[in-house]
């Protein structure tokens, strides 16, 4: 089943999981989106914006932390966020396992066949395991919208659960936003 929101952020492309549907027995990932927030979002996003903030997931999956400046709005699957310029934004998905385990090819397979359907132009920069297990895969493509999308996305499994975090520069370089990469990378936290 796939929850949108619509955010008030229209140049934004924000890749969301699709919890129910599968792709070689793997959660699928749905197309990118334009989402406007609830009325509760939009609190939380102003409040987010004036002094930055951490979000955590109501059932203690993840947590993450922004900058100041950066607003989230809650989705079916997680967050989305976006920069004050709405230059830099992402996403963190999570999605059930359905009872199975799966390597980090699996896992890769899974999310560039997905994407590599939803998006245009998509490169695969390359990939590479990280020292939390988890597996980064870097890439550039094109939204539905036209928009240039270059990205960092993250993707590991623990327990019955699969979480993607998704970074990406919205028209702009990825690493014009490094130093606000880093800084919420590392605050990301997911349950093990």
């Amino acid at each position: 089943m796939i929850y949108t929101l619509t955010r008030r952020f229209p140049i934004l492309a924000v890749v969301l999981l699709s919890v129910g549907a599968s792709l070689v027995s793997l959660p699928a990932f749905s197309a990118p989106t334009s989402d406007r927030p609830t009325h509760s979002t939009e609190i939380s996003q102003r409040i987010a914006q004036a002094r930055g903030s951490t979000y955590r997931e109501p059932n203690g999956l993840f947590e993450i932390s922004f900058p100041s400046g950066y607003t989230f709005s809650e989705t079916g699957s997680g967050i989305s966020f976006a920069s004050r310029d709405q230059s830099f934004a992402g996403s963190v998905k999570i999605g059930s396992a359905h009872g199975r385990t799966f390597t980090l090819e699996q896992l890769e397979g899974s999310l560039k066949a997905e994407y590599g359907q939803r998006l245009h132009d998509i490169t695969w920069q390359g990939s590479s395991v990280q020292p939390d297990g988890s597996l980064r895969v870097d890439w550039v493509g094109t939204d539905s919208d036209g928009n240039d999308l270059d990205a960092v996305s993250f993707i590991e499994q623990h327990g019955n659960t699969i979480f993607i975090l998704d970074l990406f520069g919205v028209n702009e370089p990825y690493a014009n936003y490094n130093s606000d990469a880093e800084a919420i990378v590392g605050t990301y936290r997911v349950r093990q």
